[in-house]
């Protein structure tokens, strides 16, 4: 049910460009931290790339705003050249960009410091370059720039235009957490949540994470209510877990949206629905979440809160499955297997087993080893079989699927040798009533 938070962990540009010298109405843009992650149970990672969002002005107000900004700067506003060079930026017009931003730059303006290196950081007009990027970002922090300093916290931490050390990481993190960055104050909470460079400390974690979730982050606000549900921190409570969710999900978080639809689906915190499940799950998949798209699979597949539809339910275990998402693979493949909502098809079912398998999926690994124990898609091979069974067992001690095939297997090599054919293909006719037997009551297991 689980699932990893979403950790800052790439340089953002995510604060208002405007200092006190400037009058100009805001004109707001973000770089900031994706909101999607890996399904739970999983380890921390530490992938995620920042998007853009800006907000969008009429053509007429954009203009005029991009004229008071031009007609200050010109007169040397620090705070109007920062902004002109964001307008510029946000026009993908990066060499007019990175000139406004010198101009404040010159006047030693910490905001333009750091819109500099984030330039380098990504390449924007200027040949990529961490360690200009760097350089800059620590201009910027050692003038009080919160996010410059968590910019610099992330150099640190990544080891990205500098050598990695966790404890400068902290410091500068800490220091833009300590001046209310949102993304700093939920960096060191997940730091305090999962004991990464700190001592593991739920009661810390939640109370630098809510202050981020206060701030309507809503990446903060998703984790709050993974605390609630898990109970860390806090005592367990469901329906504080649901509010949270929905706070970010209103904001169109996809990952609080999955989790809203799991609850409805579920019966945790909310009445049992599946209509309203399908419903978050659906807004989740229209932006890209595997997980999402693998659970309106289930849904269709057996017709819960919809029509059952063989079909479609096989349509959305390989949207899910070509994201990557190892559940849809393993689900795909069933489809295939079983030749529901596609044409039967072996070898298709062993490739995305193979591929689930891949990423760690021990039921994934038997179940292949299944179809070389059975001969259907590939050659038939008990002994390789065997084989991918104790594998599906290293990676999951006890994995329920794996014993019983791989005590099916032991007991037909351990009788194999003077074997005839006759009795060869009575054991597959038995290898395939048992493998048929696993598949049935496999849905009882997850």
């Amino acid at each position: 049910m689980f699932q990893q938070e979403a950790i800052p962990t790439q340089p953002t540009d995510i604060s208002p460009s405007y200092t006190s010298t400037s009058t100009s109405p805001p004109f707001t843009q973000a770089d900031h931290i994706p909101q999607s992650r890996p399904d739970r149970p999983s380890s921390p990672s530490l992938l995620p790339l920042p998007e853009h969002t800006s907000t969008t002005l009429p053509e007429s107000d954009s203009l005029l705003v991009f004229e008071k900004a031009l007609l200050k700067a010109n007169t040397g506003d620090e705070g109007a050249q920062v902004e002109l060079g964001d307008l510029y930026r946000e026009a993908e017009d990066y060499p007019e960009a990175m000139k406004w931003f010198a101009k404040a730059a010159d006047q030693c303006n910490a905001v333009s410091y750091r819109k500099i290196g984030y330039l380098y950081d990504f390449g924007l007009g200027v040949p990529m370059d961490h360690s200009k990027a760097f350089e800059w970002y620590l201009k910027s922090a050692e003038l009080g720039d919160p996010n410059g300093q968590l910019n610099l916290g992330l150099c640190y931490m990544n080891g990205q235009g500098v050598e990695e050390d966790s404890k400068k990481s902290l410091e500068w993190t800490f220091k833009a957490a300590e001046q209310g960055v949102p993304n700093a104050q939920l960096l060191i909470g997940i730091h305090y949540k999962q004991g990464l460079c700190l001592d593991k400390d739920f009661g810390k974690a939640m109370e630098w994470i809510l202050k981020a979730a206060e701030q309507d982050s809503a990446s903060a606000q998703d984790c709050v209510g993974d605390m609630y549900l898990a109970g860390e921190g806090v005592p367990k409570d469901t329906a504080i877990a649901s509010e949270w969710y929905f706070k970010a999900a209103e904001q169109g978080y996809a990952q609080a949206q999955l989790s809203i639809a799991r609850l409805y689906d579920d019966s945790e915190g909310v009445p049992h629905d599946y209509e309203k499940a399908m419903k978050w799950y659906l807004k989740a998949a229209g932006q890209g979440l595997g997980s999402a798209q693998n659970n309106i699979g289930v849904l269709y597949k057996h017709g819960h809160g919809v029509t059952q539809d063989y079909t479609k339910a096989a349509e959305w275990f390989h949207k899910a499955a070509e994201q990557g998402n190892k559940q849809g693979q393993f689900n795909l493949a069933m489809s295939y297997k079983d030749g529901e909502g596609v044409e039967q098809d072996f070898q298709a079912a062993m490739e995305w087993f193979l591929k689930s398998a891949e990423q760690g999926d021990a039921t994934a690994m038997a179940f292949a080893g299944s179809m070389h124990h059975t001969g259907r898609g590939v050659k038939w091979d008990v002994a390789k079989a065997r084989a991918m069974y104790l594998q599906a067992l290293e990676m999951e001690p006890g994995n329920k699927a794996a014993t019983l095939l791989l005590k099916t297997a032991e007991e037909f090599l351990a009788g194999e040798e003077g074997s005839t054919s006759d009795e060869r293909k009575s054991y597959i006719t038995i290898a395939l009533s048992v493998v048929s037997l696993v598949y049935s009551i496999y849905s009882l297991w997850v």
